[in-house]
């Protein structure tokens, strides 16, 4: 069943993992609702706690408020990639609430690297900074 698969295909893989390993989780709220949650559970507590073990993790939402699934990340990602072409209002909502920008400045960020690029990292900690391969803008 989903737990059983989960137990032993996704846990037991993550627990007996060595440092260095990077976890890769694609679409997680899309699967079975019992495997989504202990998912959803899962990545959380690696956010927390996965620098302690050596454990990396990449995760993925379609969305920059995903409620219960990006709660945690803004305080504990250090890097969050985002597409300023398509979802300009979201991101620079984001911007303001989470990094201390100001509208009108984080207007100028977005027209400038949706001007350079497809995508954008955010780094969420000191330095805070925004960049991508054409273009690097410290906060």
């Amino acid at each position: 069943g989903p737990q059983d698969f989960f137990e032993n295909e996704v846990k037991m893989r993550i627990d007996t993992a060595p440092r260095g390993t990077i976890c890769v989780c694609d679409d997680c709220p899309d699967s079975h609702p019992i495997v989504a949650e202990a998912m959803r559970n899962l990545i959380i507590k690696l956010q927390r706690t996965g620098r302690h073990t050596g454990i990396g993790l990449i995760f993925l939402l379609h969305k920059l408020s995903s409620g219960l699934w990006s709660s945690q990340a803004y305080s504990s990602c250090k890097n969050i990639v985002v597409f300023p072409r398509s979802m300009k209002n979201k991101i620079r909502d984001l911007m303001e609430k989470e990094m201390g920008i100001t509208r009108k400045e984080a207007k100028r960020h977005l027209h400038d690297f949706s001007q350079t690029g497809r995508a954008m990292i955010m780094h969420m900690h000191q330095p805070a900074f925004l960049q991508n391969d054409k273009l690097i803008r410290l906060l």
